[in-house]
């Protein structure tokens, strides 16, 4: 037997992604400006933020292709 009110929301799904994408940009670009001001504190934080900027770069080009092949329903 399925329970329905166990069934994933399907339509909650993207806009869940794209939340946690706007707050990456967010972060990236909060955190970039106080950097561009202030420099950077040690070489360590510089590497890690270019690493979250390229993975941040990698998942919004792979959620844009995936929009491209998902169709998207009327509603």
């Amino acid at each position: 037997m399925i329970h329905i009110g166990r069934l994933p929301n399907l339509s909650q799904a993207p806009v869940r992604v794209h939340k946690a994408i706007i707050r990456g940009l967010t972060v990236g670009v909060t955190r970039g400006t106080k950097f561009i001001q202030g420099g950077f504190p040690d070489q360590s934080l510089q590497q890690g933020f270019a690493d979250y900027i390229m993975s941040l770069a990698s998942i919004l080009a792979a959620h844009h292709l995936g929009e491209d092949e998902m169709p998207f329903l009327a509603l």
